[in-house]
């Protein structure tokens, strides 16, 4: 007489732990890469709305305000350093040579965290400053 199993073996038992394990694992990893993804994402979002706020108040300030900081709310501040000044030649006179028109004023903008004062972000800009004559 031929006996009916009624369960199921030890190694039957191993085996689908095992695969069950792996399933867990990979489901796992990609939950992470996707949380991770978001955060990520996250981060960028809130630095170009930031780079957004800052880059027209920071440049009107440069430009027209001689100011070289300020405050943006929201827990952030912005300071700013002119890093070249080059003369801008727009004409060629014959009797004085090179006629400079003004200066072309490189500048840095960095954004910091006021609660740790840490840069968290940092672009360049310029314009042209004309010269007064």
């Amino acid at each position: 007489m031929i006996s009916k199993s009624k369960g199921m073996t030890l190694i039957e038992v191993l085996i689908a732990s095992i695969l069950l394990f792996i399933a867990i694992s990979i489901m796992s990893f990609t939950f992470q890469s996707k949380v991770f993804a978001e955060k990520k994402l996250q981060e960028s979002i809130r630095k170009a709305y930031l780079l957004e706020q800052v880059k027209g108040v920071a440049a009107y300030s440069v430009e027209f305000e001689n100011k070289l900081q300020g405050n943006l709310g929201d827990g952030y501040y912005w300071q700013a350093e002119i890093i070249n000044s080059l003369p801008v030649v727009r004409t060629i006179n014959v009797d004085r040579g090179l006629a400079p028109d003004g200066t072309m004023q490189v500048f840095r903008v960095s954004i910091f965290i006021k609660s740790n004062s840490k840069s968290i972000l940092s672009y360049e800009d310029f314009y042209w400053k004309k010269s007064e004559s």
